[in-house]
């Protein structure tokens, strides 16, 4: 879970945790990140058939969700902001996002949430998902780093700025995300 590979940066066993993680102020003073590299909103992903088109339909639903996750902390505030009741459950064994989805697509369970890149590709993947449905903004997707890798932290800022702009990572967004 994310919570151990930040652990591992803040006690100096690594530099990088290289996936898509959303940039949060919750822990900001534990890491920094890199300069994001795309922004994407999270979705719910559900079965094809009679969507949810709306948050408030989440209200009394079960949502699995990985722990301790963007996902999971999203759909906290939304029972929150919207004034709903979602269940929020942890699948067990702690499985990745595409696990659920794969679990969503075969009927085992409802509903997860994903960033909308990766709701796309799984489209793809497997015929019976609906991702339509919205659940954020578009967030910041960044690396974390260890606090101490000052050098790190400007070569990989300075290499994003630069590829970002450039037409390989153009091919790479259109493709992947």
């Amino acid at each position: 879970e994310r919570d151990k590979l930040y652990q591992h940066l803040k006690n100096g066993e690594g530099d990088i945790v290289a996936a898509n993680i959303c940039i949060s102020l919750s822990n900001i003073h534990d890491i920094k990140y890199s300069t994001p590299f795309y922004t994407s909103p999270q979705v719910l992903i559900q079965r094809k058939g009679k969507p949810i088109k709306s948050i408030e339909e989440l209200d009394k639903k079960t949502v699995y969700v990985r722990k301790n996750s963007s996902f999971q902390k999203r759909l906290e505030y939304l029972e929150d902001e919207v004034g709903i009741d979602i269940n929020i459950k942890v699948y067990q064994g702690d499985p990745i996002t595409d696990d659920l989805i794969e679990l969503v697509d075969k009927g085992v369970i409802d509903f997860t949430v994903a960033h909308e890149n990766l709701g796309r590709i799984s489209k793809d993947l497997f015929s019976n998902i609906d991702v339509s449905t919205v659940l954020s903004f578009p967030q910041k997707i960044a690396f974390a780093l260890r606090n101490s890798s000052t050098s790190l932290d400007k070569k990989l800022n300075s290499f994003l700025i630069n590829y970002t702009k450039s037409s390989e990572f153009a091919l790479l967004k259109k493709r992947y995300f």
